[in-house]
């Protein structure tokens, strides 16, 4: 240590300081801008907003013009070569029909997108079905899902049951018998 300079031992490590708080300094301002700039998030209230489902006329609609509208709404999604879906299409139009004046209604949602609008429609025409029905990708309907439920979609048919207030109330992936979405409802109402 030097008599004429005693803080001499001190500068050296002060210096090899500086570019550590100067780095730390830009990282705290890049963390502050990216908070206050922050980019929307995928979450259940804008999915439901979102104008992604598509009429097969071509119109866009989001879930949110169907749910929470006084009755019971029982999403099917299904898919235009799905064995069960095909099978049981009759009993949920029949449930629709017995059941959209009173408490509930449902609405398809095929994941056979819009490339496959033909087939969508002949499967709508075969089976006589009267409730409406929109369209949307297996691929983007299954990150709708996932956001919806927090489960993934594992195949077709599956069932969303929103309560008439628009509270997501029910899942379930397969057939699943219209005398158990009557007790269901009756239970739930």
């Amino acid at each position: 240590m030097s008599k004429n300079k005693p803080y001499a031992n001190y500068i050296k490590p002060i210096l090899l300081l500086i570019p550590v708080l100067i780095f730390s300094i830009i990282v705290n301002i890049n963390l502050v801008q990216a908070a206050e700039t922050k980019k929307p998030t995928l979450s259940r209230s804008n999915i439901m907003q979102a104008k992604v489902l598509r009429q097969f006329d071509g119109a866009r609609k989001s879930l949110d013009e169907y749910v929470g509208k006084g009755k019971w709404l029982i999403i099917m999604v299904w898919a235009y070569d799905c064995s069960a879906c095909n099978k049981e299409a009759h009993s949920y139009e029949a449930f629709h029909k017995k059941h959209k004046n009173k408490d509930a209604v449902i609405l398809g949602i095929t994941i056979d997108g819009w490339e496959k609008l033909k087939e969508s429609k002949a499967f709508v025409k075969r089976h006589k079905i009267t409730f409406p029905n929109l369209t949307v990708s297996r691929e983007f309907f299954s990150l709708y899902h996932l956001v919806l439920t927090q489960k993934e979609l594992l195949g077709t048919p599956t069932f969303i049951l929103f309560s008439p207030k628009g509270v997501l109330k029910a899942q379930q992936a397969g057939s699943v018998p219209v005398s158990i979405l009557e007790d269901f409802i009756s239970k739930n109402n």
